[in-house]
């Protein structure tokens, strides 16, 4: 074999090689765009339609003081629904006075929303200074792309 067959054999090699990955990084590119128009056609949806509503929240009063931290769910319409599982993110936020938990994912049916609430936040009126929450009563609402709901009132006793 000359010494020219073989460098025509190692480039043509090198081509398929090349060939074939840039057919991976190709498909891999349209993966990613087929998933960011999936992610695009969801914040659409999540952005169309009216905002949300709040009809009950539970519990609806909490004992300040307690080691256990309250789990509140938020039902009503118009939550975006996101993933589950324990690490789930999701778009909705919850205000909660002066405190939003933000990153909160609600059910598959946007109905429901749970999430346990830390008795400290940050208050971003304060110039985000941690903060507790004291005895009293406070409006709570849910944030989505579509616009903040109604307000129902949470209560808090020492």
């Amino acid at each position: 074999m000359s010494p020219r067959t073989s460098w025509s054999r190692a480039r043509a090699a090198r081509l398929a090689a090349l060939g074939v990955a840039l057919m991976v990084v190709g498909a891999c590119a349209m993966r990613g765009a087929g998933s960011q128009g999936a992610s695009d056609s969801t914040a659409r949806a999540a952005t169309t339609g009216s905002a949300p509503y709040l009809a009950r929240l539970t519990p609806d009063t909490i004992a300040l003081g307690k080691a256990a931290v309250p789990t509140l769910v938020l039902t009503g319409r118009g939550f975006v629904a996101g993933p589950s599982g324990l690490l789930a993110v999701g778009v909705n936020a919850v205000r909660i006075g002066r405190a939003t938990f933000d990153g909160l994912p609600a059910d598959s049916s946007g109905t429901i929303l749970r999430f346990a609430m830390p008795l400290t936040y940050t208050d971003t009126s304060a110039k985000g200074r941690p903060s507790s929450f004291a005895p009293g009563q406070y409006p709570v609402s849910v944030v989505t792309p579509r616009g903040t709901s109604n307000t129902l009132t949470l209560t808090m006793i020492p």
